[in-house]
């Protein structure tokens, strides 16, 4: 479906996948400005799927720095866009057997892994929050609390701030 009043355009796409891929993708996306200038539009997205193959990435991305030997994910993303720049993130995620390996060779694995984060610009600095991150490896499991990240933004002194509630490190 779309519609288009002047500058205003809403798309939804449903996409029904082979099994073996997965079993749905959702993408819906409000924009509003003019097109074709990349300054002078803003807008909000949104991109559902569920238990989608991740090695099926590595054939359709080639240029990922990962590789995905094995897994499956489900996820939510919303996002928010004013003049052509993305202003906030959010994501809900939940991962099942996991297998990845990085460019330097090295491997990550979990059974499980849940997470929720939200990334908001503020002025000229990124403020990163997560919560609600699950693992679980074999019989081992951590569980978190509330992380608070704060990128600040200084050419000539560029930091990052933390903080942490309630980690569990069982």
């Amino acid at each position: 479906a779309r519609v288009n009043a002047i500058t205003y355009n809403c798309v939804l796409i449903f996409i029904k996948l082979l099994s073996e891929i997965g079993n749905e993708i959702v993408v819906i996306m409000e924009a509003n400005g003019k097109w074709n200038s990349t300054n002078n539009w803003g807008g909000r997205l949104y991109l559902e799927a569920d238990n989608l193959s991740l090695p099926w990435l590595n054939e359709e991305f080639s240029d990922l720095p990962v590789q995905f030997n094995k897994g499956r994910s489900s996820f939510k993303i919303w996002s928010k866009w004013s003049k052509g720049k993305l202003n906030s993130f959010h994501a809900s995620t939940l991962n099942r057997a996991l297998s990845i390996v990085t460019q330097q060779k090295k491997q990550f694995k979990a059974d499980q892994l849940n997470a929720e984060f939200w990334l908001t610009k503020k002025q000229d600095d990124w403020v990163v929050q997560s919560n609600n991150i699950y693992y679980q490896l074999d019989e081992q499991s951590w569980n978190s609390g509330n992380i608070f990240v704060t990128a600040l933004n200084n050419e000539t002194n560029p930091s990052f701030h933390g903080h942490a509630e309630n980690i569990n490190l069982k």
